[in-house]
């Protein structure tokens, strides 16, 4: 939300000099809402997921539902994380291809702006997620893209001791194991 306001103030201020506060305004809050709600609110879930586990559960924000998707925009904190208790769980798949390294073709002149982005292409080239069947049916996705993208060999690591940690639950798992 502060990119946002940051992003919507130069030509909010821009327009005050050349017409008047009023017009500022009017145009900076255009650009606000242009970048909260047509950047922002559909790439939440590609770039700002969170999940977390303890001994007995997985703990994640819920950025799919759109509401919890709104409320961790502009409410962050009041956003509380979704729990789910590992015997809840019956099966667990990993999704995507965790053998595939994304490099940018050498071929691209590298710019600033191409450095800024670079992360969220590789994330969107690599839809790694762990997806969660429970018991009741529903299926979860958790991305694990963003921590692959910048931290591969440690993901790796992580998500290999979460799978050994669920043997103790029998629990179905589907995956591509991976040495490092």
């Amino acid at each position: 939300m502060l990119i946002s306001l940051l992003v919507a103030l130069l030509p909010g201020l821009a327009f005050t000099e050349v017409l008047n506060l009023g017009a500022g305004i009017a145009i900076g809050f255009g650009f606000f809402l242009v970048i909260f709600l047509f950047y922002y609110y559909p790439n939440i879930p590609l770039e700002f997921s969170y999940w977390e586990v303890d001994q007995n559960a997985i703990k994640y924000v819920d950025t799919d539902d759109k509401k919890n998707r709104l409320l961790s925009m502009l409410l962050p904190p009041s956003n509380h994380l979704t729990t789910i208790k590992k015997e809840d769980i019956r099966e667990v798949a990993l999704s995507g291809n965790i053998h595939k390294d994304f490099n940018a073709p050498m071929a691209i002149p590298y710019t600033a702006s191409l450095g800024i982005f670079y992360g969220g292409i590789a994330m969107v080239h690599n839809p790694d997620y762990v997806q969660i069947t429970l018991k009741n049916g529903n299926k979860i996705n958790l991305s694990v893209r963003r921590d692959y993208t910048y931290s591969r060999q440690e993901t790796i690591k992580k998500l290999n001791h979460f799978f050994d940690d669920l043997t103790d639950y029998q629990i179905q798992i589907d995956l591509p194991r991976t040495s490092l």
